[in-house]
């Protein structure tokens, strides 16, 4: 999954929408040129609208990022216990070997210490 920034999207459609409406209101002349310009710029307008009520419908408002951890070794017995090098919480091997995620959210794809 990508992540966009929704709010430069928009504004980035909005100067479209712009740019656009102010084409199509430069072709004003009466011949099928003119008439075909104006149409397409009137179509591309149409298209960027849609786009930001896709966009508003489906954007996702609070993403928070991926706090990223290791496992920290802290007793190396044949049963070893390590802790998260976020949030200080031990586990012991059945654990960590089964669970890409500490129970706080991190992600635990750094290498164990």
């Amino acid at each position: 999954m990508k992540l966009i920034d929704g709010d430069k999207l928009e504004k980035h459609l909005d100067y479209l929408i712009g740019q656009d409406t102010r084409f199509a209101k430069m072709c004003n002349g009466n011949d099928e040129y003119s008439r075909q310009r104006k149409y397409c710029f009137e179509s591309d307008i149409l298209s960027y609208k849609l786009c930001k009520n896709v966009m508003d419908y489906y954007l996702v408002t609070d993403v928070q990022p991926i706090e990223r951890g290791h496992w920290v070794i802290i007793d190396d017995t044949e049963q070893f216990i390590a802790k998260c090098s976020v949030c200080g919480r031990t586990e012991d091997s059945r654990c960590i070997n089964d669970m890409p995620y500490c129970h706080c959210g991190a992600r635990m794809d750094g290498d164990v210490e």
